[in-house]
């Protein structure tokens, strides 16, 4: 019989022990500089303790279940609720002791997590005799007039923030019994009372804490954040400071009511943890998102109370120049605070050397694209009635009355351009595990013949045709990072043209969200090795930047995805769209001969890709649309895109659409088509006239 009490009173210590001992968690993270600024933090505000109704007791095993109901409690800065059960109860009136966490104690211990962490380089909290937030009389709400004398306490001590910590939730809830009672039951089998000391007792207890920084210049919030604390804890009778009747009471009645005084002791054994759950959530929460976002310009202007002048990003390089009388400009405006005023206005030069300029708003028409609070896009329209200099001014106002003027000038001027032309076609491959294509080495070999037969309308400088063998790897690399890169001027134009297999290759590196590289596949490619013997496109936008020439031109005629004739990437793979935004380069157009998870047709009929074909008849003239007998770069592209699904869909009854990207600084002409010089009906009228007179002379003689 001793052995088994002092086996049973062992086992008790140890539960008792386990279960009053809330574990802390322990956290090192602070900064290396802390952020500039003074802080004042008013008193905390018990925002869940309103006048009308105090915390919350809720009893009965099923108070934490999935079927309780549950009701909004607005909390004083109304934007923030706590959830009530509909079984709790009020507070009894008369029993003199309220649950309430110490303000004081709680602001002191926010304001020492912020200093010891290096946040704020100085924290001073705000006492005054009408903002004073005690245990006896906490602070439920801040009025106005407590606001005003806030700030300008906060002003006198030069601080740039006020901080308002806000408890939006505190309460404590008893979940019933636990796994224990049996041993609480066997325990009057051994040893009467004894089971006094065993948690068989589980409570709950939350909290929300919410802090609220306000600009001390302009009174405005800047940044607000809550944070969420909750833990569990098991109690005995004798840590809750039940009564010898209440416990016979309730063993009995199988029934537990609470008063103040047994909530006291739950609540001292709760509050370090759910504090400290907390304070590692406010220091973590701060270092990562409020510390960058101290950074940025909308912080600063709203903690200066002055916001920032209007930003402007327009779709112009400087001192540009345009060759055909026509231009469309993209302009974005932002702005910190909001946008009231915008104005476009476009001015020409009346002589060669300008010295005075005339403002001509007819030529130009403004299309509203985004129209929001701070931000507005515009699609501008430029027509220049002649050659010359001109000059486009942006005006634009804020709400603040803060002036953003811009002013880019441009020219209408006719330019020599010279084209750069590399083209590759692979159809037949060096390893016959490979499945060779019919008509890509074609397709590359007469798109390089038109651009022979018409180097003289594409004013050529340098074209270089890769096809079969010649396609290598080391041989591409050449053509495109080291020629091109020597070979093209800022004003060239350089054009690129691919037809052959794609393939698509897993890769945890690739920055697409399919997680894989796209390649180029060359003459000489090992399908065991992807990685080192094709051309992933990662090292196509590298060479794209060793490029100098302001406008870029490629057009692919591959695929990736599934098992289409030029796609080598399998049935079952399918590609995120995501990979052509890889081609952000300004200066560039991009234009692909099949949409993401497309296929790229060939056509027995046409002895061609389909997208190639078009291509080549697009140059050949055919794509002009206006019948300038000029070929510019956007009457390509919209060609390219009307015929080739016409054509795919009446040829193979299937579906595949040209994506484009286009990044070019406007439009411009690609090729001038020759035109046989002719005499003008007026002149070879008048020839015939004095051809008929001189016979009538004849006549007469």
């Amino acid at each position: 019989m001793k052995k088994r009490i002092f086996l049973f009173l062992f086992i008790s210590v140890i539960y008792m022990g386990c279960a009053s001992a809330p574990l802390q968690e322990d956290y090192e993270e602070s900064l290396e500089n802390p952020i500039p600024y003074k802080i004042a933090m008013a008193p905390v505000v018990l925002g869940y303790l309103k006048p009308e109704t105090g915390p919350s007791i809720v009893t009965g095993a099923k108070a934490a279940g999935k079927g309780d109901k549950t009701s909004s409690n607005k909390t004083s800065r109304g934007n923030k609720s706590s959830t009530v059960s509909s079984k709790e109860k009020k507070w009894p009136k008369g029993r003199g002791h309220k649950l309430k966490i110490d303000p004081q104690k709680t602001s002191q211990e926010i304001a020492r997590k912020l200093m010891e962490h290096k946040i704020f380089a100085s924290i001073e909290r705000v006492e005054t005799p009408k903002v004073r937030s005690t245990k006896k009389r906490p602070l439920t709400y801040l009025n106005s007039s407590q606001l005003q004398e806030i700030f300008e306490w906060a002003k006198k001590i030069e601080a740039q923030m006020v901080v308002i910590p806000t408890v939006d939730n505190y309460e404590i809830r008893y979940l019933g019994f636990n796994g224990l009672w049996w041993l609480s039951i066997n325990a009057w089998w051994f040893l009467f009372g004894s089971h006094l000391w065993i948690p068989d007792e589980d409570f709950s207890i939350s909290m929300d804490l919410s802090l609220d920084f306000y600009s001390t210049q302009s009174k405005s919030l800047i940044y607000s954040e809550s944070f969420h604390g909750e833990a569990f804890h098991s109690m005995s009778d004798w840590s809750s400071r039940m009564g010898i009747g209440e416990i016979i009471g309730y063993t009995m009645l199988a029934q537990k009511e609470f008063d103040s005084q047994e909530l006291e002791p739950v609540q001292q054994s709760f509050l370090p943890e759910v504090k400290n759950k907390i304070y590692y959530q406010m220091v973590r929460t701060l270092i990562r998102k409020f510390v960058p976002y101290s950074k940025t310009s909308k912080f600063l202007s709203d903690l200066n109370g002055v916001g920032f002048p209007p930003t402007i990003k327009i779709d112009l390089e400087p001192n540009q120049k345009f060759d055909l009388p026509e231009a469309q400009v993209d302009v974005s405006l932002g702005d910190d605070r909001g946008i009231k005023e915008v104005r476009f206005r476009l001015y020409e030069s009346p002589t060669p050397n300008p010295t005075t300029w005339k403002e001509i708003p007819s030529q130009i028409k403004i299309r509203p694209l985004d129209q929001k609070l701070r931000f507005r896009r515009y699609k501008l329209t430029l027509r220049f009635p002649k050659l010359g200099k001109y000059i486009l001014r942006v005006e634009c106002k804020d709400e603040d009355q803060n002036d953003g003027k811009w002013e880019y000038s441009l020219e209408h001027a006719e330019i020599e351009r010279k084209l750069v032309a590399v083209v590759i076609g692979v159809g037949q491959y060096k390893k016959k595990n490979i499945p060779p294509l019919r008509f890509a080495a074609k397709d590359a070999h007469d798109l390089a013949q038109l651009l022979q037969a018409k180097k003289d309308e594409l004013h050529l400088k340098k074209l270089i045709e890769l096809t079969q063998e010649k396609a290598t790897l080391e041989e591409i690399r050449h053509a495109l990072g080291t020629v091109l890169a020597k070979e093209a001027t800022p004003y060239d134009t350089v054009f690129i043209f691919y037809s052959g297999h794609g393939v698509a290759v897993p890769d945890p590196a690739s920055p697409d969200k399919d997680k894989m590289e796209k390649y180029f596949v060359p003459y000489d490619v090992d399908k065991d090795s992807w990685y080192s013997s094709a051309l992933p496109m990662g090292e196509l936008q590298r060479i794209l930047n060793r490029i100098d020439s302001r406008r870029v031109m490629i057009f692919l005629d591959s695929c990736y995805s599934g098992s289409g004739a030029k796609s080598l990437s399998g049935s079952n793979v399918l590609i995120s769209p995501d990979f052509q935004n890889r081609f952000k380069r300004r200066g560039l157009l991009v234009v692909t001969a099949s949409d993401t998870n497309q296929y790229s047709y060939e056509s027995e009929k046409l002895q061609n890709g389909y997208f190639t074909y078009f291509l080549i008849q697009g140059l050949k003239g055919d794509a002009d649309q206006n019948g300038d007998s000029k070929v510019t770069a956007n009457e390509l592209v919209q060609y390219l895109k009307r015929k080739v699904p016409e054509a795919v869909k009446e040829g193979e009854n299937q579906i595949q659409t040209p994506t484009v990207t286009n990044l070019l600084y406007g439009d411009f002409v690609l090729l001038q088509k020759s035109r046989k010089r002719s005499g003008s009906p007026s002149n070879s009228t008048s020839n015939k006239r004095t051809e008929n007179s001189k016979k009538e002379k004849k006549k007469r003689k």
